[in-house]
């Protein structure tokens, strides 16, 4: 937990990375604990590219492979549609949910929300199917 907390945060003036920051996050919870889920939070799409970079959904992809759950909360403010975008490219793995703040201003409480959901996590044990057709 120490390495986490001492990490410093990224500017509100900077421009969004959000596959760098999946790829950065994955390396800091490998091993970490039996369920492990990467929370991406923010108001805008990938920033366009000007040098190399992991894209949002190769990211995901990556976390996704190894059973980390990628869950997000999109602001709507500047993007009505981001929380779209946020399903189709950024959240992964077991269980991802976006959770929905309309504005900056619901962002705590889409932010409670959305922690009380993953705290009370309730893994899938099995799934009823129906017999097969004769």
């Amino acid at each position: 937990m120490y390495r986490i907390r001492r990490i410093a945060r990224g500017s509100l003036a900077s421009p969004a990375k959000n596959g760098h920051d999946l790829d950065g996050s994955l390396s800091l919870i490998l091993g970490i604990s039996p369920r492990q889920v990467i929370d991406l939070s923010g108001d805008g799409r990938e920033t366009t590219m000007r040098e190399f970079r992991i894209t949002p959904s190769l990211a995901r992809n990556m976390t996704a492979g190894r059973g980390i759950t990628v869950d997000g909360l999109a602001i709507l403010d500047d993007e009505p549609d981001l929380d779209a975008y946020y399903r189709h490219e950024v959240i992964g793995g077991p269980g991802a949910f976006v959770e929905i703040a309309g504005t900056i201003d619901d962002f705590a409480r889409a932010m409670r929300v959305k922690l009380l959901r993953e705290i009370e996590h309730r893994p899938v044990v099995g799934q009823l199917t129906a017999p097969p057709a004769s």
